[in-house]
């Protein structure tokens, strides 16, 4: 089974081109037959000129019958269903959808079906079992290596992300960095299975910082700097973060009170 995520319907023919070739190539076999249901997708002159340039025939399933078509819809219910409960057993947003649509059906591929007589998909399509000792619980927390040059000696060796599916084409992770929403992909990962990130409150995590207050700010923008300048003036202002808090409550302790008016009263 194989899946492809598009922004829009009109996507929809070049995808399947792709598979096209890609499966011909694979399995040495000519795809000969394509069922599909009414949609402006699967029905544009162009595909269908392509379709016939290529000798492949067209099944068309009749308007508001999904049961012609009943195989595929099936296995659809099936990839979204599972997607949903890999969100929803980590609280994960909704927005990751797609990372856990594209995990589903990866996992779906490597698990045993009856309409194979207990074998994989995996096995059926390339005649071998497929390795599962490299699958991990999906959003779990992972500890990525930090791979940036010229670290700090005593900085961490790794940084928290959030473990979201696994590379194609490579035998890498894909882990999130839930403060940056950048997407990392690697191989040198610790696990911890039993750990979820927290998304109730996405600012208030370990590494990133939305404080409030302007010292705390400061503080923690000198120890991104550290990285790349000279660790002294970082570590310095984040010493100083005490003097600056202590010199902003001292101005305002110094204020003088207003002085009221008070009236005079004057005798003849």
């Amino acid at each position: 089974m194989w899946v492809a995520l598009l922004s829009a319907k009109g996507e929809a023919a070049a995808a399947i081109k792709r598979f096209k070739a890609a499966a011909e190539m694979e399995s040495e076999r000519k795809l000969r037959v394509l069922r599909t249901d009414n949609g402006g997708e699967f029905t544009s002159a162009e595909f269908a000129e392509y379709c016939t340039d290529q000798g492949v025939r067209r099944h068309l399933s009749a308007p508001y019958s999904p049961q012609q078509n009943g195989m595929v819809e099936r296995r659809n219910q099936t990839v979204v269903a599972m997607a949903r409960s890999l969100l929803k057993q980590r609280g994960m947003p909704a927005r990751f959808w797609g990372e856990a649509v594209v995990t589903a059906v990866f996992l779906l591929n490597r698990a045993p079906t009856k309409s194979l007589d207990g074998m994989t998909p995996f096995e059926a399509w390339h005649g071998r079992k497929p390795a599962v000792h490299f699958l991990r619980t999906f959003g779990c927390v992972a500890h990525v290596k930090d791979v940036r040059p010229h670290p700090n000696k005593l900085a961490d060796r790794s940084r928290k992300m959030v473990f979201i599916g696994y590379e194609e084409g490579s035998k890498a992770y894909r882990a999130l960095d839930p403060v940056s929403q950048r997407v990392h992909i690697t191989r040198d990962v610790v696990f911890d299975e039993d750990a979820a990130w927290d998304w109730t409150d996405e600012g208030s995590v370990e590494e990133g910082a939305a404080h409030t207050d302007y010292a705390d700010r400061l503080c923690v923008t000198t120890e991104r700097l550290d990285t790349t300048r000279s660790g002294r003036q970082g570590r310095r202002l984040c010493a100083d973060r005490s003097s600056v808090t202590t010199k902003r409550r001292g101005r305002r302790a110094r204020r003088r009170p207003r002085r009221r008016s008070t009236p005079v009263s004057r005798t003849q």
